[in-house]
């Protein structure tokens, strides 16, 4: 199996939300637009929040998009969904927005962090991140964003609503752990998502702050999925960031 490997040399970003009129100019056709359902979304006016796409291996066109990112505006994200691709992608099932949901210190805090006194800290560089792909994947959403972070909120992604968390409180998370450790979100389900971090701390108390962080955001795929504390410490260190709530 060729393998592909996408380089990322510091936090994507974009100067402006990307513009999905405008998929037929960077050669994108053959998808279906993403539209929250407004038979469930009262406040939806039925735009699209991103584009979906299928096709026998799509690490060739990932690779392209996460390139011309800077300029585009369009950030690429690995799609999987329950049962198959439809659900949420293609049955509506995302939310109203929400007002801003505050900082990474404050969502933390709000859904069960109330023993954490400060985020852990940022690593002193950001270095290259190398993202191995060895296998295909066939479905593929593009999303209109500044950063990677923004997907959730852009989205309007329901993922985590079991513990009551909206899009915006993820990406709030999410935008911290990019400034602070080059992490970047590259793929997404319906109650799923995947993260790569270029760094982690180094230094022991540092990194069990970050493990706090992390369970905190979601115990179910320690408790539930991995089941072993030992190895969701092995896959935080080694920047294989896994998520699922249940």
């Amino acid at each position: 199996m060729t393998e592909h490997v996408v380089t990322f040399t510091g936090v994507p970003r974009a100067k402006a939300p990307g513009d999905l009129s405008k998929l037929a100019e960077l050669g994108l056709a053959g998808g279906h637009m993403v539209k929250p359902d407004r038979r469930h979304v009262k406040k939806s006016d039925g735009s699209a929040v991103a584009w979906l796409t299928t096709g026998k291996d799509l690490r060739p066109l990932f690779a392209r998009l996460v390139e011309a990112f800077p300029r585009t505006g369009l950030w690429p994200v690995v799609a999987t969904g329950l049962g198959d691709i439809g659900r949420p992608w293609l049955s509506g099932e995302l939310d109203d927005p929400r007002e801003p949901g505050g900082d990474a210190f404050d969502v933390l805090k709000r859904y069960g962090g109330h023993h954490i006194n400060a985020l852990a800290p940022a690593v002193d560089t950001i270095p290259p991140l190398d993202l191995a792909m060895p296998y295909p994947f066939t479905s593929l959403l593009v999303v209109p964003v500044v950063r990677p972070a923004d997907v959730p909120r852009q989205l309007r992604w329901l993922g985590a609503c079991n513990r009551f968390m909206t899009g915006e409180d993820i990406s709030a998370v999410l935008r911290s752990w990019e400034d602070r450790y080059g992490a970047v979100l590259i793929e997404m389900g319906f109650a799923s998502m995947r993260v790569v971090a270029a760094a982690v701390p180094q230094d022991p108390d540092s990194f069990e702050a970050l493990l706090l962080e992390h369970y905190v955001f979601d115990y179910d795929v320690v408790d539930q999925i991995i089941m072993s504390e030992e190895r969701h410490r092995q896959l935080v260190k080694q920047g294989k960031w896994e998520f699922w709530w249940d």
